[in-house]
């Protein structure tokens, strides 16, 4: 009996590995494209295969601020979207806004000490405090920074102050993934950014 089951079990086995083979095609003599003919080929038909698609960006609201993120980022927790394929990540917080230290009076160092102070290697790219964003004061800070894993991780982090609170925007993606969703759309998804009333 063991034997029986055996040779059925093999026979299975033979018969799955046959029908999972994939032909390939038969190269012949007569093939006279030369390496750059065929590498140029096959970078078109790469190109051809996987077209970048565009960014679709939908309307959020985090811990009450309505924004724009790619579709990708689905909500992970009330304050956190994230994209669990890229690392792409929205996190939202909201403080009492400190009337006695508007926005326009922080500075660049300051703003890295306070937000950024546990990262390393962080380079600013951009900083402007005294912007205006949908009607609300704002400041946005865009950086890269080094994670503790040794990982380069780019971003902004926006604050907009709205109604005697401060809702504190923080957009992160990979380094390596500077075609990403989120690193393509920073912009469009920052110019969304608007607290709104709970």
């Amino acid at each position: 009996m063991k034997k029986i089951f055996l040779l059925t079990f093999i026979l299975i086995m033979c018969l799955t590995l046959a029908a999972c083979g994939t032909d390939k095609p038969s190269e012949t003599a007569s093939d006279t494209s030369t390496p750059s003919e065929t590498a140029t080929e096959t970078a078109t038909e790469t190109a051809t295969e996987t077209p970048v698609e565009p960014v679709v960006l939908v309307d959020v609201v985090i811990s009450g601020v309505a924004m724009k993120l790619p579709s990708g980022m689905t909500e992970m927790e009330d304050y956190f979207n994230a994209d669990t394929t890229t690392a792409d990540s929205a996190t939202v917080t909201a403080g009492i806004a400190d009337d006695s230290w508007p926005l326009s009076d922080v500075s660049q160092d300051d703003f890295v000490g306070y937000q950024l102070y546990d990262r390393t290697n962080v380079v600013v790219s951009s900083f402007d405090n005294n912007i205006e964003l949908n009607g609300n004061k704002a400041l946005i800070c865009k950086f890269s920074f080094t994670s503790e894993e040794g990982n380069g991780v780019s971003g902004a982090i926006v604050v907009v102050s709205y109604k005697g609170a401060e809702y504190t925007v923080s957009l992160l993606y990979s380094s390596d993934n500077a075609e990403g969703a989120l690193a393509v759309s920073m912009d469009e998804v920052i110019n969304s950014i608007a607290p709104v009333a709970y």
